[in-house]
């Protein structure tokens, strides 16, 4: 019995980490509760359960993925992440996706064209919009964002470097720093699978930069 046990959560975990990501968190409950539910429908015909209980459990399964199938996780991250400033500032959640490592959330500025991403309601990464020109990350006025001006500092140690190397390059920003200060080779290493796939697919037209 307990290698079965051993056997049937190592199945489990396989499914949780091949599924999450192209079904999402909440369509993923509702097929682990699915599967709960057959489980204990096969035990409880073979221990004489009424039929009558075992039968009205599937009315209520079927009920609960009416009304409640898509709204099992609250999208509002507690006050103190990132998400949640994002959101009273007048961000729009954009496109979720999850993974094994994190929740990852695209917020766009409709009035900026800027995008972000945060992993689990924080961990910010910024997607820099195109209409930002090349001489807004290497101006020296003090308009320019906080976070840029801290990124480039080691350019100022050494401007147009030969190579560059970004680790967790997220939504770009650093990258497009690189370039403005004259890299000639930039490798980027992002380890989260959604990060990436995002950056290179679906948004890679409004970021550039995964084309050059």
């Amino acid at each position: 019995l307990y290698f079965v046990d051993l056997c049937a959560s190592g199945i489990g975990a396989v499914c949780f980490t091949f599924l999450l990501r192209p079904l999402g968190a909440e369509i993923l409950m509702w097929v682990v509760s699915a599967v709960a539910l057959c489980g204990f429908i096969l035990y409880a015909l073979t221990v004489g359960l009424s039929r009558i209980y075992i039968f009205s459990l599937p009315l209520f399964f079927l009920l609960g993925c009416t009304f409640w199938g898509n709204n099992l996780i609250n999208d509002h991250p507690v006050h103190y992440k990132r998400a949640a400033q994002l959101r009273k500032w007048g961000a729009t959640l954009e496109h979720s996706e999850w993974t094994t490592i994190a929740k990852i959330d695209v917020w766009s500025f409709d009035e900026t064209g800027s995008k972000q991403i945060t992993m689990d309601g924080d961990c910010l990464t910024r997607m820099p919009s195109p209409l930002y020109p090349k001489e807004y990350f290497i101006s020296e006025e003090e308009e320019t964002d906080y976070w840029v001006r801290c990124q480039r500092i080691p350019y100022f140690i050494r401007p147009a470097p030969d190579d560059v190397l970004v680790i967790g390059s997220g939504g770009g920003i650093e990258i497009v720093m690189a370039n403005a200060w004259g890299a000639k080779n930039i490798t980027g290493v992002e380890i989260n699978p959604a990060t990436y796939g995002l950056v290179r697919g679906p948004y890679s037209d409004f970021l550039k930069w995964p084309k050059w």
